[in-house]
């Protein structure tokens, strides 16, 4: 989304690294990127991709992540302490699917 891309390809080339994943006995959990814009929300595509690979998803970690200040370095990075809050809820995640 960054870079612009059509959402039609950022689909593409998500399913292909998770099936890629997959295919390598990989298990892959999915974090929702929200889309450029004022209000931070995770775009739909996440979960069309989730669907169609089966795969968890986070959707919304990283906006909410980044819609608190006090977990903000700047306008869209996280600092230590949002970071550390998207590490503990990913370790909680991957703990609920017995990948760890």
């Amino acid at each position: 989304m960054l870079r612009k891309r059509p959402l039609a390809q950022l689909e593409e080339n998500l399913e292909a690294m998770i099936i890629m994943a997959q295919q390598r006995g990989i298990q892959v959990l999915l974090l929702g990127v929200p889309s450029p814009g004022i209000f931070l929300s995770g775009n739909k595509v996440y979960e069309t991709v989730a669907d169609n690979t089966g795969v968890e998803l986070i959707p919304d970690l990283i906006a909410d992540v980044l819609s608190q200040p006090a977990l903000k370095s700047d306008t869209i990075h996280p600092n230590e302490a949002g970071y550390t809050e998207i590490a503990e809820t990913i370790a909680s995640e991957l703990q609920k699917l017995g990948a760890i």
